[in-house]
């Protein structure tokens, strides 16, 4: 069985306006770095992740808050291939919600259907070879509201 280990909720003003910084999700830092702490572990021990992506920059921006890249190092991490499927830390193996035409309401749902794939080894071509630990990202309100959810064997 795979298992939902924690789930955090992170918010932010959702007037970018009045946000601190226009180049980060805070929301998503706030939920992920709570999830991390009660679990015991690190962005390091991410096997696989589905980050809201509903723009380019929304991944970028989203790997970044979620730790699993350096702040302002995610666009080169994208372009490098860091975080294809095979590679240093698998984002995305879905195609991502842009690839799934965003289903407005199902998009955490699409998310965790794949870390779930992704365990029980039904992901075929896009299968990761060894899982620690997975997690989804999702967001509403422009990053005013980030959920970060953990699964774990």
């Amino acid at each position: 069985p795979v298992y939902l280990r924690a789930y955090k909720q992170g918010h932010d003003k959702i007037a970018l306006h009045q946000r601190e910084s226009l180049s980060e999700f805070k929301s998503t830092k706030i939920a992920a770095d709570g999830g991390y702490k009660q679990l015991g572990i690190t962005a390091a021990d991410v096997s696989v992740s589905e980050v809201h992506d509903v723009f380019t920059i929304s991944e970028i921006m989203g790997i970044e808050a979620l730790g699993l890249v350096e702040t302002g190092k995610g666009g080169k991490a994208t372009i490098d291939g860091k975080t294809r499927f095979d590679a240093e830390y698998p984002v995305n193996t879905s195609g991502g919600l842009k690839a799934r035409g965003y289903p407005i309401g199902a998009s955490g749902v699409a998310q965790t259907i794949e870390i779930m794939e992704q365990f029980k080894g039904e992901a075929g071509g896009r299968q990761i070879k060894e899982m620690e630990w997975g997690l989804t990202q999702s967001m509403g309100g422009a990053g005013g509201t980030s959920v970060v959810s953990f699964f774990s064997r």
